[in-house]
């Protein structure tokens, strides 16, 4: 509930500053790194729960061989995913923040991992820990955003931060 009800206050904030034309180009941006987060193995998260559940030092050891893996599956999805928007003719702005946002899924991969990690020993302090650095992060950025009037950068900028936070705080 905390991450999505962060997350919904950060999109309102961000359609009001951006505008219906930048608004939907971010969408578009968020909708790609998504589809590229669940294609690269944002289930991983659960199987660390259960796998934690049963052995805790089981579950830390292989959060680390996740994390590497759900890189080297989305590097190349990335390129393909970017390839792609080349050959539909897509604008410099989507490109380059494509590639922006695809920039966050290294640190969301620690952070998902260290939270199915986490999910499996009980610590839900410590998650929910994350999850409020990640959305703090988030609405914090899109209040700076709005009263700098930053963009569409500002905004792709403000994701890249919040995966980082969250990540270092995993």
């Amino acid at each position: 509930i905390a991450k999505w009800s962060l997350r919904l206050i950060f999109v309102v904030i961000v359609a009001r500053s951006l505008g219906p034309a930048q608004f939907g180009i971010y969408a578009l941006l968020f909708a790609l790194i998504e589809l590229l987060a669940i294609a690269s193995g944002s289930g991983y998260a659960d199987y660390l729960t259960r796998e934690a559940a049963s052995s805790p030092e089981i579950g830390w050891r292989l959060a680390g061989r996740l994390v590497f893996l759900r890189i080297a599956i989305a590097i190349p999805e990335a390129a393909i995913g970017f390839v792609l928007m080349l050959v539909f003719h897509a604008s410099h702005l989507v490109l380059l923040g494509t590639a922006f946002m695809a920039l966050s899924m290294i640190p969301r991969a620690v952070s998902e991992a260290v939270q199915g990690v986490l999910r499996g020993i009980c610590n839900y302090g410590r998650y929910l820990a994350i999850e409020m650095v990640l959305g703090g992060t988030l609405v914090a950025g899109a209040c700076v955003l709005q009263s700098r009037h930053a963009g569409l950068g500002g905004a792709i900028l403000i994701e890249i931060i919040a995966a980082l936070a969250a990540g270092l705080a995993s």
